[in-house]
C-alpha cells in the first residue's frame, strides 16, 4: 500500500500494476484509476503523493509561480470590485 513515505518510483509501479497512465496530467481520471478509487475511496491521495514527490524543473516552477500570482491578482480584484470576498471558494471552484 501506498504511505506517504513511500517513493516515487513506488507510486509508480502502482499506477503501472493497476495499468493507469500517469504521463499525462489529470491521470485521476482515467477509467482504471477511477476503478481503483471505487475499491479504495482513499486512492486519490496517491495521486497528490505523485504531484507532491515528482520532480519539475526551474523553469517550470518559475513559470507556474508567475502564473499563480497573474491569476491569483486577478480574482483578488474581481472579488473586491464584486464586493464578495467571502466568495474566494467559488472563485477557486471556477479555476
Amino acid at each position: 500500500m501506498i504511505s506517504l513515505l513511500s517513493s516515487l518510483e513506488e507510486i509508480h509501479q502502482e499506477l503501472t500494476d493497476k495499468q493507469i497512465p500517469f504521463s499525462a496530467p489529470a491521470f485521476y481520471d482515467h477509467p482504471n484509476f477511477l476503478t481503483a478509487e471505487q475499491d479504495d475511496s482513499d486512492y486519490l491521495r496517491i495521486y497528490a503523493l505523485f504531484v507532491q514527490k515528482r520532480q519539475y524543473s526551474e523553469e517550470y516552477l518559475r513559470r507556474a509561480e508567475e502564473e499563480i500570482v497573474l491569476i491569483a491578482s486577478i480574482l483578488y480584484e474581481e472579488l473586491v470590485r464584486d464586493g464578495k470576498l467571502g466568495a474566494c471558494v467559488d472563485a477557486n471552484m471556477v479555476l
